[in-house]
């Protein structure tokens, strides 16, 4: 699905901010011709707060300038 450029690595990312969901962020690779860093993020909650993740994700994501991303959302309690 990625390019052949794609270069995995699992690198923790700190949050320089308190996220109202995101328990944990790691970058799990990149894709440099496409100018494209993917995310994993980690939340607690059950439901899909949608709306407060997006805000996190969106922090996170000027906390280091990036402007192109693919985050992947997963809840450690939930399998949804």
């Amino acid at each position: 699905m990625l390019p052949e450029d794609f270069t995995d690595h699992s690198e923790d990312v700190s949050l320089g901010f308190k996220p109202q969901f995101i328990n944990k962020a790691v970058k799990i690779g990149e894709v440099p011709s496409l100018e494209l860093n993917i995310y994993e993020v980690k939340h607690p909650s059950e439901n899909d707060p949608r709306v407060s993740l997006s805000r996190d994700a969106f922090r996170l994501l000027a906390q280091y300038g990036v402007k192109r991303a693919l985050i992947v959302v997963n809840s450690e309690s939930s399998s949804n």
